[in-house]
């Protein structure tokens, strides 16, 4: 049985992926590769990904694997930024990696939690963050790389507006990086959580900050499902700092959502 760590992207997913591979040696541990230049990453054992604030290659673990398997996740790999459900071409590449991992870390794949649990009969772990830390992370990272597409944001974005009414698209602003991870965050959230009493067993729902303050939150992971996240203490970040505009932003999306939920419609 597989273990998905699943969050939208800087909620925490990567804390559990690293912790994930360091405890557990015997296992194959993947970082689900969603990036569009997957071959050239894994073809470079010497990778360093720009997102961390340590330097990082999450591809390494694919190192672990043979040549063959990791030709094989090259060939089938899928870029679709946010899959709304299983198709078979997808279904191909998704068979293929739950098949050689243990545990899997992937951020895109919120509205295949169904799919995961009923298909492979998944232990699905979701971390959730505060919304305005969620935002501001981004923002960070946009401004170390100087890339305000980090993790492909427009891209996702681009598949959740679908979901949304002309009306709500009409007051964002799709060219600002608050909005859209807001918006992004969000819409996904409220999507997954609102089909998690159909796969409830299979499921347990983390939150970043309680998994930074309290060690007991990953003895908890642990039982749920029987892999290692405990072997070495938590780097804990302090003093956070969001930028105003951030909050005062955030907040204005917010309640145009609000209004979104207030007319009845569904995510």
């Amino acid at each position: 049985m597989t273990t998905v760590i699943w969050g939208y992207f800087r909620t925490g997913t990567t804390l559990l992926y690293k912790l994930a591979e360091e405890c557990n040696p015997d296992k194959v541990v993947l970082y689900e590769p969603d990036h569009t230049k997957l071959k050239s990453r894994l073809e470079d054992p010497n990778y360093i990904e720009p997102h961390q604030p340590v330097k990082f290659n999450p591809f390494s673990s694919y190192f672990k694997l043979s040549e063959d398997t990791r030709n094989r996740i090259i060939e089938l790999h899928v870029e679709d930024p946010c899959p709304f459900g299983m198709y078979p071409r997808l279904e191909r590449y998704v068979d293929y990696i739950m098949s050689v991992a243990d545990v899997i870390k992937v951020n895109r794949w919120g509205f295949l939690l169904k799919d995961l649990v009923k298909r492979y009969n998944a232990k699905i772990v979701i971390t959730m963050r505060d919304i305005y830390h969620v935002v501001q992370s981004h923002i960070n990272v946009a401004r170390k790389t100087g890339d305000d597409n980090v993790f492909e944001n427009r891209s996702y974005y681009e598949k959740i507006r679908k979901l949304l009414p002309s009306v709500i698209r009409s007051k964002i602003d799709e060219d600002n990086i608050i909005d859209r991870v807001t918006v992004s965050y969000i819409v996904t959230y409220r999507k997954v959580l609102s089909y998690i009493p159909l796969i409830q067993s299979n499921v347990m729902i983390v939150r970043y900050e309680d998994i930074e303050q309290d060690r007991s939150e990953l003895e908890k992971i642990e039982r749920f499902s029987d892999i290692s996240f405990m072997c070495r203490d938590l780097f804990v970040k302090v003093n956070r700092v969001i930028d105003i505009n951030v909050r005062s932003r955030v907040d204005y999306v917010l309640s145009v959502l609000d209004r979104y939920l207030v007319m009845g419609l569904s995510f």
